[in-house]
């Protein structure tokens, strides 16, 4: 088994990654360059026009990608 992690996007200055975008490896939003929603730990990327959601534990990563959510992470736990 591979230990690679596929990252989608690049670290933004917070050491934030987007995971599980539509697009793919061409995915080159950011954390950061996402507009702020009324919830904190959303942001909608109009680039793939989907929500973001900011995964903070591993069981909201898990609840998030079983339903195909874009997610945010921070690199490196």
């Amino acid at each position: 088994m591979s230990t690679d992690v596929r990252v989608y996007s690049d670290p933004d200055e917070l050491g934030v990654v987007i995971r599980n975008c539509p697009n793919g490896v061409n995915c080159t939003e950011t954390w950061d360059n996402l507009p702020a929603a009324k919830d904190p730990s959303v942001r909608f990327c109009g680039d793939c026009s989907n929500p973001v959601n900011l995964c903070t534990t591993p069981y909201k990563i898990r609840d998030a990608l079983l339903n195909n959510l874009v997610i945010a992470i921070r690199a490196g736990g």
